[in-house]
């Protein structure tokens, strides 16, 4: 059977993929899976701010189909970058992907607080939108940075030429299922996050007022934590908690969870 990536992200155990194959099949959500705002379950009708994840280096916001189920109290959205899938243009700046991003955040939810949260590249991403909603005299209120650099310390990172992305995406992707028929999602991939890494060494971080919560990989290899790097760009408090994973697999169940609990607790305050 055919699945599409997104399913195999979405219901990332064998019981629950069983279960879709065995019942109705995949789910068809009438959503475009490419699109910059990328719905990642039903808006229950609270009333409730909703949270908004920002994608990583490759565009696509995916993997947070494991983290909204912590937050159904409310709605949840993943911003992409435009160029994913193979449609549209690519970004000129990060600038402009702040501008465009606010845009939309602002045409779904015109009131505030405005929560976000950014893994890897979508760290300095979530941290520039925050400081342009404060800014703006709009009410900012969780702001989560998963295991991140801020935007200056992306700019002797390799990955800004697609051959160069696109070896590095087949690698995280191949851990987990086989990628012979991917090809062009892979190349579109690459070239979207080509572009994206190469746009952030351009950028440089803002500063913003308030306060943000860093979660830790502590099971990478490389010594501390990236946190007290950000203190340059925040002028409130930082409050860091280390989670049971690597950087690369925080959207699997355990790490998720330990994320998504601690933003759940201080989404209640």
């Amino acid at each position: 059977v055919d699945l599409p990536v997104r399913t195999i992200v979405r219901y990332p155990t064998a019981a629950e993929l069983a279960a879709l194959l065995l019942g109705s099949g995949i789910p068809e959500d009438h959503v475009d899976s490419f699109d910059v705002v990328l719905p990642l379950h039903k808006d229950p009708g609270t009333g409730k701010p909703p949270v908004w994840f920002v994608h990583g280096g490759g565009g696509l916001g995916w993997m947070y189909f494991t983290f909204a189920p912590y937050v159904r109290d409310r709605a949840a959205y993943a911003l992409q970058s435009r160029g994913s899938g193979g449609k549209g243009t690519l970004a000129g700046s990060v600038q402009e992907m702040i501008d465009d991003y606010l845009a939309r955040i602002l045409e779904t939810q015109p009131e505030g607080p405005y929560h976000l949260v950014g893994w890897s590249y979508g760290a300095p991403l979530a941290h520039a939108l925050a400081e342009a909603l404060d800014r703006s005299g709009r009410e900012v209120g969780v702001v989560a940075i998963l295991d991140s650099k801020p935007a200056s310390g992306f700019r002797d990172l390799t990955g800004a030429v697609p051959n160069v992305y696109r070896q590095h995406i087949e690698e995280f992707f191949g851990r987990f299922m086989n990628t012979d028929k991917m090809g062009l999602f892979l190349d579109a991939m690459a070239q979207v996050g080509a572009n994206n890494v190469a746009r952030m060494q351009e950028f440089a971080p803002p500063v913003y007022r308030g306060d943000v919560l860093y979660f830790n990989a502590k099971l990478d290899e490389h010594e501390g934590s990236y946190g007290p790097e950000w203190r340059p760009y925040v002028l409130g408090s930082i409050e860091e908690y280390d989670v049971d994973g690597t950087h690369d697999s925080l959207h699997m169940p355990k790490p998720a969870g330990q994320v998504m609990k601690v933003v759940a607790r201080k989404l209640v305050r």
